[in-house]
């Protein structure tokens, strides 16, 4: 897949969760048994910020996860996603 294609699929996978999680955190989600939209939310805020972090750093963070966390929320993606075209653009410069 090319980077630009990449970053657009990342960037609607983020706007149709945050719909649905405006929607309904309770809801349940049918490919993650025991989850709700909450849980998943949560857990994808998480990955993009360890992710964005680990660019940022050029390494794993460490301690992670950190105590922070709690209450992470999708939100981090667009810093996410930012973060990403900016190696991508200077990886292929």
């Amino acid at each position: 897949m090319e980077y630009p294609r990449f970053l657009d699929c990342l960037s609607a996978d983020y706007t149709r969760l945050r719909a649905v999680a405006a929607a309904d955190l309770t809801g349940a989600v049918p490919t993650c048994p025991g989850w709700t939209v909450a849980d998943l939310a949560r857990h994808v805020g998480e990955v993009y910020l360890h992710k964005t972090l680990a660019i940022r750093e050029g390494k794993e963070p460490e301690p992670w996860p950190p105590a922070e966390l709690a209450g992470v929320t999708v939100d981090g993606a667009p810093e996410a996603v930012a973060e990403l075209r900016r190696c991508i653009v200077t990886a292929t410069q």
